[in-house]
């Protein structure tokens, strides 16, 4: 890092003729000062190793505070939820897919670091029998700002730890609608019943929200603020039993200038 600092100097200017008196100058003089660059080393810990039916870990990374990173992974099966990005010391999760292959396979999640080379950490799962996966659920974006103005239909991504994982999504707010899977209007009780049940999301209302399974999108669209001041509302994903803890996605909405 430069830096450029100032130290002041006086001159003196005299001449042979002691009629004529002397000239005092002063002027600043600029001076460079280099101090070193810290390089943004870092320390990553979460390697893991899963069985056929997949699961959820956490990577993490020690570093100084200020040092940019971003976390990539390089396999498909592999589910990175919420942020990839931060400054200091984080954490990412990750969801682990079930093996269906019956080859065991290898993967990576590998963070960019600004200054420094990339650092990855290795996933492992084995072709073997083990433990079903707790209910965990992500939703992503965490959280999202917006202006003033209504948002015809926007979404959010549910991932959860295992396929079969059920889930309801529901607002807060009346002005914070959570839609079907097209983004329609909520489907009102009774109609639910007819219609036919997709792979990945069900298509019907659970208690005023909507119900899904697995990984897929939540549908809401936000109404017009009327008002000056900035308001919030919140998009509750939870699993149908209510035994595991839910994510929360929050929206701030402008007020109207």
């Amino acid at each position: 890092m430069r830096r450029t600092q100032f130290f002041t100097m006086a001159l003196v200017e005299t001449t042979p003729n002691p009629e004529i008196p002397p000239v005092l100058q002063v002027i600043d003089v600029p001076v460079e000062e280099f101090t070193p660059t810290i390089p943004c080393l870092a320390r990553l810990s979460g390697a893991s190793s899963f069985n056929r039916n997949g699961g959820i870990g956490t990577v993490a990374i020690q570093m100084l505070d200020g040092c940019l990173w971003r976390a990539s992974k390089n396999a498909s099966w592999i589910t990175i939820p919420g942020s990839r990005t931060g400054a200091g010391p984080g954490s990412v999760n990750y969801v682990v897919g079930a093996l269906t292959s019956g080859t065991s396979r290898t993967g990576l999640i590998t963070f960019a670091i600004s200054g420094v080379p990339d650092l990855s950490v290795v996933i492992r799962q084995e072709d073997a029998e083990g433990a079903d996966p707790p209910f965990r659920y992500f939703v992503t974006p965490e959280r999202r700002s917006i202006w003033w103005e209504a948002v015809a239909v926007g979404r959010l991504r549910v991932t959860t730890s295992r396929q079969d994982a059920e889930w309801n999504a529901t607002s807060n707010q009346s002005w914070l609608i959570v839609t079907g899977p097209d983004g329609p209007a909520v489907l009102p009780r009774g109609v639910q019943d007819s219609l036919p049940v997709e792979t990945a999301l069900v298509a019907r209302t659970c208690d005023e929200g909507a119900c899904g399974r697995g990984n897929t999108f939540v549908y809401y669209r936000v109404m017009e603020n009327p008002l000056q001041a900035t308001r919030t509302g919140t998009i509750t994903v939870a699993g149908l039993s209510g035994l595991n803890p839910p994510v929360v996605f929050t929206l701030s909405q402008a007020g109207r200038p």
